[in-house]
């Protein structure tokens, strides 16, 4: 004997979960545009919010491998890898 389910939703509830999927990403990213708009400016040329995460990701890489003074020779090396691989996705990408 089949059981069948019928689950419905109304459009009503998709919709208000939608806008208010949007209107949180929307603030969540705001600072990024901030950033994203300095960036722009500083590389004379447009940057998405994607360009604008590798980027950061790219220098937070860099000081996260140069700040620490006594930080061990493994350590600091796989904060240079990253780095590494940061800046590759960013030329990647075309910035």
């Amino acid at each position: 004997m089949e059981k069948n389910m019928v689950l419905e939703t109304s459009f009503s509830d998709n919709k208000f979960t939608t806008e208010t999927m949007k209107y949180i990403i929307n603030k969540v990213n705001a600072p990024m545009r901030i950033v994203c708009r300095y960036y722009s400016h500083v590389l004379e040329k447009e940057v998405s919010i994607r360009q604008g995460w590798l980027l950061t990701e790219a220098q937070t890489a860099f000081l996260a491998g140069v700040l620490p003074m006594e930080m061990p020779f493994a350590a600091r090396a796989l904060m240079f890898a990253w780095f590494v691989v940061a800046v590759k996705k960013c030329r990647k990408s075309g910035i």
